[in-house]
């Protein structure tokens, strides 16, 4: 395999999001201020996947398999799913995949988390409400912290106004109660990435 890694991109702004982000960790390790990560990218037309989302999870995940089965094939070495969500449906057709590359959540939170720490899932109503994503940190020493059902409705309408406007900082300065409530009882949000404009 090449020296390369690889975005499964599934949206203009999570793509970019992740290859920007990508992109800076990879100066930072380097040291090297002009470095630039070898990256391939490949495209998934998202629309059309994400009409089944989340209620139909096993349509959405045999629409997404030959895209998994195209990136293990493009000489990447491991690959990021620009999706959280859709973690769930690569579950579902693992088993239809040979030599996986993809780098999983639940390889992240295992790395990752591996101290007692209080988190809360903020992105849409299906992630803050749903099992999935939760359930990947069960073997983990992290306290999943909800938020209530009206802050999850405030999130979610962040979450999508974010993603229709992709509002800038000035949005966090203008909630800073909203955002201080949230905060007293957790110490890190695990965040949607068109969130992250925060």
């Amino acid at each position: 395999m090449d020296n390369c890694v690889g975005i499964l991109m599934t949206g203009a702004q999570a793509g970019v999001w992740y290859l920007e982000t990508l992109q800076q960790k990879a100066r930072l390790s380097r040291g090297r201020s002009t470095y630039v990560l070898p990256v391939k990218t490949l495209t998934v037309p998202f629309e059309d996947i994400n009409l089944f989302l989340p209620d139909n999870m096993h349509m959405a995940a045999s629409r997404i398999l030959p895209y998994f089965r195209e990136m293990n094939v493009m000489g990447v070495s491991r690959y990021i799913l620009a999706n959280i969500t859709l973690h769930e449906a690569f579950d579902l057709v693992s088993d239809q995949i040979h030599g996986n590359g993809l780098l999983h959540l639940r390889e992240i939170i295992r790395e990752v988390f591996d101290h007692k720490i209080n988190i809360m899932l903020v992105g849409s109503m299906y992630t803050m409400k749903g099992t999935y994503l939760s359930g990947l940190f069960t073997r983990s020493p992290v306290t999943i912290v909800e938020a209530d059902e009206a802050t999850q409705r405030e999130l979610d309408h962040l979450r999508k106004l974010f993603i229709r406007a992709r509002i800038t900082k000035k949005l966090h300065w203008s909630l800073p109660g909203f955002w201080q409530d949230i905060l007293k009882s957790i110490d890190l949000c695990w965040l949607a990435p068109s969130m992250l404009w925060l």
